[in-house]
């Protein structure tokens, strides 16, 4: 999630080429099981973006893709 983008590159749609994004939530299920310090299951937002024209993730901004290769910690 921490790309960083040089100033004045566009971010393209890999997938329809389109150029307009709109801003979307991943909501990520935490048991509390897994984090003995939460009180209960939880639910734990994470900000995405998806293209507006054709509803493609790109890959960069997929959380479930990225789960594969990274850990990332929501806590």
């Amino acid at each position: 999630m921490n790309k960083i983008i040089k100033e004045n590159e566009l971010l393209i749609c890999e997938k329809c080429g389109g150029w307009v994004f709109e801003q979307v939530v991943f909501f990520i299920y935490k048991s509390k099981l897994m984090n003995p310090s939460m009180p209960n299951d939880n639910y734990v937002p994470v900000q995405s973006f998806r293209c507006a024209d054709c509803k493609h993730v790109p890959d960069e901004y997929n959380y479930l893709k990225m789960k594969k290769d990274t850990k990332i910690d929501l806590e």
